[in-house]
């Protein structure tokens, strides 16, 4: 016998007829307690597993040897695949589900039932039945919900609904020792909970209210044991959300926490000065305030932000809003904090009156002002969307993410201090285009941090693929070593005779922080220019970076409104003519690839300058472009192979409309 290590057991010699075998004493142990099994129902939703759980059969746990009454632990079922198209019988089978889990009589219940759309618009409702045992119900599903007729819910303690349910106050009516209730509806239908009859919830101690919610006041008195409390205000049957705000207002005085206030209204039926000033007398842990935007305004509403002394999380979306004043207070234990739309002319002083802030994420609609961030616990700063940025200060000495967006004319002052820093997404916007060697524009310069595919057969299918932007596959590909995790430096040019401002592109390189980029992708819109000198110049800016191995140039088409003029003899594009003669330094350099080539002689010579200065070079890839005619064609595809013939331990790929057309390597020969 030989285990999974490699070593091989001998087998214990066979005894003799003298020998008797050793009988150990029966062990006298208590038998086993019988543990209530769990059931669970994995089906597809348009054709449900009836037989696991049908009316009249009995379930036969493998305790029952034991001689006991065992109950069902949990009892639950949802579907493996979703159905992608409405099914007309999502009802009947939802409801037989159902009535067959009532005859296990489980002391839990998960039940997830997407249904569809069109099955939501359905006058029959799901019927749920009376189960009497059971402590826990959960439901989900876009069907209406109509509860029994008759019964008791006599043990249940846990009941979770997101679905729209009808006479919801009837059903918690029967439900004596019910003591966490969560209820979300999907639509703006009115979520009631207040039972008809002057019935009393004794045992409620937690409530979550998700929807559009009317009658709170009453539905409150009658809870004596309530002490948690989550409710989102949705729709626009609130007529006033103020009212309501002064109901949950009241229950602060019982000593009832709002752990979460969520309100979304429109803002032409709320002021938002008014709303936020009641939410912060509340003293939520969380609070998630949108102000739907019906129409765009021409000037911003100047209000203050008041201060929200024990919230943890804060989410604002809100539109033609300035926050021009800060309130006094400290938000003390505030640690994710969320501004998008709305503008605050001092956001240095908010954050540093957040002294356990580790979360910011603010996309203001328009600041001309400059950025300040001083804060010693953040960790993830997300900054978009500033327009006309004069100046950016960061002093984070935690901070592991950074994501910024900014968009500004001229040159503007960055001064970052992050020596924790991880991750970095930085993109710079150039308005005024401003000039970078001699009369190219510069649009955009921006780092990402992209996952790259290492197998090359993935690459051949489509470059594109091989950067992905999905962080679930991003995660699963990690895992199988078949992605890197790289900085990504873009740059953005275009070729122009207007003189604008000139800028240093060193000077900006060095704002990008990272100096580690390992792919440079360049988009050039040269309109007919030469482009070989520049490269070369941008090259030698970029040389200190020796972790640079793959370069992709994308070379893009001119619209057809533009008129694209030849050269002059003198044209500047082409200086100096030295520049094919030149060398260039990127030692760590594996891969380059060129998109858009149309066989101009420069181009070319730009392929051979590549090849004979980077000897580290493993792979070329040109893909010509669609302006090209079709008997062009082969005449690009015969020199590129000539070049090639000098090279022959390099792969070179040449593709036309995304076919490959010639593969010319050392295994080829």
């Amino acid at each position: 016998m030989e285990t999974r290590s490699g070593r091989r057991l001998s087998s214990p010699p066979a005894c003799s007829t003298r020998c008797r075998p050793h009988r150990r004493p029966p062990r006298r142990h208590p038998p086993p307690r019988p543990r209530a099994p769990t059931l669970r129902l994995h089906g597809r939703a348009h054709r449900p597993p009836l037989a696991a759980v049908a009316p009249g059969s009995r379930l036969r746990p493998h305790h029952a040897r034991h001689g006991r009454a065992c109950a069902l632990a949990l009892l639950r079922f949802a579907p493996r695949v979703p159905p992608a198209h409405p099914h007309p019988g999502g009802t009947v089978q939802a409801n037989s589900l159902l009535r067959a889990a009532a005859l296990v009589s489980p002391a839990e219940l998960s039940f997830y039932f997407p249904g569809s759309r069109e099955d939501a618009s359905n006058l029959t409702p799901i019927e749920l039945p009376c189960f009497h045992r059971i402590t826990s119900i959960e439901l989900e599903t876009l069907l209406c919900v109509k509860p029994p007729m008759a019964g008791e819910f006599t043990a249940l303690e846990r009941l979770t609904i997101r679905s729209n349910i009808d006479n919801l106050g009837t059903m918690l009516a029967r439900c004596p020792r019910l003591r966490v209730l969560s209820v979300t509806f999907w639509d703006t239908r009115v979520l009631c909970a207040t039972p008809p009859s002057n019935a009393v919830f004794p045992a409620l101690e937690k409530v979550i209210l998700n929807g559009n919610i009317v009658d709170l006041g009453t539905f409150l008195s009658r809870c004596p044991r309530l002490r948690t409390i989550s409710v989102t205000f949705r729709g626009v049957a609130l007529g006033s959300p103020e009212a309501a705000l002064a109901t949950l207002e009241a229950l602060e005085a019982h000593g009832v926490v709002v752990s979460l206030l969520g309100i979304s209204v429109p803002s032409a039926q709320s002021d938002g000065a008014v709303i936020l000033g009641a939410a912060a007398r509340l003293l939520p842990q969380e609070l998630v305030f949108t102000h739907l935007l019906q129409a765009q305004g021409p000037q911003h509403s100047n209000i203050d932000l008041p201060c929200f002394h024990h919230a943890t999380s804060i989410k604002l979306n809100m539109h033609n809003i300035c926050f021009t004043r800060l309130l006094d207070g400290e938000f003390s234990k505030l640690r994710r904090l969320s501004l998008k739309g709305c503008i605050i002319d001092d956001l240095g002083t908010l954050v540093s009156r957040c002294p356990r802030l580790r979360v910011l994420k603010v996309k203001a609609a328009t600041s001309k002002r400059d950025i300040t961030v001083h804060s010693v616990s953040m960790q993830e700063l997300v900054l978009g969307t500033y327009t006309e940025c004069r100046g950016i200060n960061i002093v984070t000495p935690m901070l592991k993410e950074l994501k910024m967006e900014v968009h500004a004319d001229k040159d503007i002052n960055v001064s970052i201090s992050a020596p924790m820093l991880e991750k970095v997404s930085w993109q710079r916007t150039y308005t005024g285009l401003p000039t970078v060697f001699g009369f190219w524009h510069l649009q955009n310069l921006s780092l990402e941090r992209r996952g790259l595919l290492t197998d090359k057969h993935l690459q051949d299918l489509s470059s594109e693929y091989a950067m992905l932007t999905n962080k679930y596959l991003d995660n699963l590909f990690e895992r199988k070593g078949w992605l890197t995790v790289n900085h990504v430096l873009f740059v953005d040019m275009c070729a122009s005779d207007s003189s604008n401002a000139e800028l240093n592109f060193a000077q900006e390189i060095e704002k990008v922080l990272v100096t580690d980029f390992s792919v440079l992708n360049i988009r050039l819109k040269a309109v007919g220019h030469v482009y070989g000198a520049t490269l070369l110049n941008l090259f030698s800016v970029l040389h200190v970076h020796t972790g640079l191995k793959i370069l992709k140039v994308i070379l893009l088409r001119s619209k057809k409104s533009e008129v694209l003029q030849a050269c002059s003899g003198n044209c500047s594009c082409d200086s100096p003519t030295t520049w094919r003669s030149q060398s260039i330094s990127m030692t760590q350099l594996e891969e380059v690839e060129i998109k858009g080539l149309k066989g101009d002689d420069h181009e070319f010579d730009l392929l051979k300058l590549m090849l004979r200065c980077v000897p580290s070079l493993k792979r070329m890839t040109v893909e010509l472009g669609n302006g090209i005619r079709s008997y062009d064609y082969g005449g690009c595809t015969k020199k590129i192979n000539n070049i090639s013939l000098d090279y022959p331990s390099m792969d070179f790929h040449v593709y036309v409309s995304g076919r490959l057309v010639l593969h010319a390597c050392s295994s080829c020969s």
